[in-house]
């Protein structure tokens, strides 16, 4: 960029801060928001020491934060201020919003307040005539109306079911909004305010969906994983929602309208009926459908998906039954896609010369074969090491159960020798261990030569996992339910072959009782 080009952004810049120009280029406004959030932290931070100074009490403190959103809305408001004015008043703005959010929680009761808050952020949103204010305005009054519509969690069950009827409540009351909102004269207004209270919505229904699979969420859930019961009142509420949906793209989309859709739909509603975090979604997704919202649709879709990708982690049906639920709803799908496509007229088939043919298909015998062969050797060489592989209990490290069950799963950590780790992965490691009485191995060195040792040790042949090293695995599968009975695994069992290879068979008890 030579110099006049940079000379004149900067003008442009200066100009467009200034208020002078009517034209906001987004990397501009970018600029001009980070600059305004830097210099509204100080402030910000001094009005907070100031009320604390004061200790003038929560009903002193929503005055003044009444006062503050007063004139943060009063600059929004003004047409002509500077852009680096304007972008300060929304931190103004929300920083006296939850000052005052909090000192009514003190003051009243916590239903009462959430839903006056809740009026407070709607009036607001009419007030300032920026759309993306009103937007953040929305999903704020969507968030701040689940607590206000939460009633006491012994009327629904156990296991977050409370949220679920909540946020259902909120969603309800964006399809009413969104015909509200139909009127040419309040459109305008309404449009971004109802955007962002969608947006707030669908990312409740992800919250309480939980972690879906492959996502980075999923990473920290060992431990917050629960088995969630499926609820007779929300799987048929998910399902009527789902069938809802389908009637309303039907009505929409004349190109629905056909057997074979028919079929998706009832499919797809049928497995909302095991999924509740997916029915809700999948309406709203209608209902954007039909209005012409495609960028919200996209995000309902994605709201649906997650639903889906959670039910890995969803432990209210065993994981056998999940699999039989993804195999048959995907194969009904997959014939109901394919079944209109045999009326399609098929192209006439290219010849092709019958060496080539015949070397494909013995291609595929082959390589199926050796697959076969592959995996049974796998099988063939641990079999034979549980056979006459030495007997050996290692002792498992410290662990919680409760933080480390996943479903069917169960870290371990196998105790190491002491002293300075193995740091070399360029080598072959071995761990260095003495039997002792019943067969226990007590690990007291390393070495990475495969000569056996020749002293009474065995050595067994350590891996590196993501920077740590394990022996032979550093997890235990089992049948799903029979996690209390692994809990109080002490010891791993394993057979150990001279070259030191080792494969974990099974775990023992304290007193190496099998479990």
């Amino acid at each position: 960029m030579n110099r006049d080009g940079l000379q004149q952004i900067l003008d442009e810049a200066h100009t467009i801060a200034a208020g002078s120009s009517d034209t906001r280029p987004w990397h501009i406004v970018l600029l001009m928001g980070l600059g305004a959030w830097i210099a509204a932290v100080p402030i910000l931070l001094l009005i907070g020491l100031l009320l604390e100074y004061l200790h003038a009490g929560h009903g002193s403190n929503a005055t003044v934060a009444a006062l503050l959103v007063a004139a943060a809305v009063m600059l929004l408001r003004q047409g002509s201020v500077p852009m680096l004015v304007e972008q300060a008043a929304f931190p103004l703005l929300l920083s006296a919003g939850g000052v005052l959010g909090f000192s009514l929680f003190m003051l009243m009761d916590k239903h009462l307040a959430a839903l006056l808050m809740a009026v407070v952020v709607a009036i607001l949103a009419c007030l300032v005539p920026q759309a993306w204010v009103r937007t953040i305005l929305g999903g704020i009054c969507a968030a701040v109306l689940v607590p206000a519509l939460m009633p006491s969690a012994s009327g629904f069950g156990k296991h977050g079911d409370v949220w679920w009827f909540a946020l259902h409540a909120i969603a309800a009351l964006w399809m009413l909004g969104r015909h509200i909102a139909r009127a040419p004269e309040i459109a305008t207004t309404f449009e971004p305010f109802l955007s962002g209270w969608l947006t707030c919505t669908l990312g409740g229904f992800a919250i309480w969906a939980g972690p879906a699979i492959l996502s980075p969420a999923a990473i920290m859930a060992h431990g917050s994983v629960t088995a969630r019961s499926l609820q007779p009142l929300t799987c048929a509420v998910s399902l009527g929602c789902a069938l809802a949906a389908a009637a309303i793209l039907a009505r929409a989309l004349p190109a629905v309208r056909q057997w074979w859709c028919l079929g998706v739909a009832s499919v797809v509603a049928g497995f909302t009926f095991f999924v509740p975090a997916m029915g809700m979604p999948l309406l709203l997704l209608a209902c954007c459908v039909a209005d012409g919202r495609y960028r919200l649709a996209m995000a309902c879709g994605i709201a649906a998906a997650w639903a889906v990708g959670s039910a890995y982690y969803d432990l209210s049906l065993p994981l056998a039954y999940k699999a039989g639920l993804f195999a048959v709803a995907g194969a009904l799908l997959l014939a109901f896609c394919l079944l209109p496509l045999r009326r399609l007229k098929r192209p006439a088939a290219v010849p092709q010369a019958p060496l080539r043919s015949g070397l494909v298909h013995a291609g595929l015998a082959a390589s199926g074969l050796a697959a076969l062969a592959i995996a049974n050797a796998v099988v063939v060489r641990n079999e034979g090491l549980i056979a006459s592989g030495q007997v050996a209990y290692v002792e498992l490290g410290p662990r919680d159960p409760r933080s480390l069950m996943q479903g069917d799963y169960m870290r371990l950590f196998v105790r190491l020798p002491a002293g300075e780790q193995p740091g070399d992965n360029s080598k072959t490691t071995y761990a260095v261990g003495r039997l002792g009485p019943d067969n226990i191995l007590e690990l007291v060195g390393y070495k990475h030569d495969e000569a056996p040792p020749g002293d009474g040790t065995i050595q067994v042949r350590l891996e590196n996992k993501d920077g740590r090293w394990m022996l032979a695995s550093d997890g235990w599968f089992f049948k799903e339910g029979e996690a209390k009975r692994y809990e109080k695994a002490r010891y791993g069992e394993y057979r150990i072959a001279p070259s030191g290879r080792a494969l974990l068979v099974g775990l023992r008890g304290p007193k190496l009782e099998p479990l």
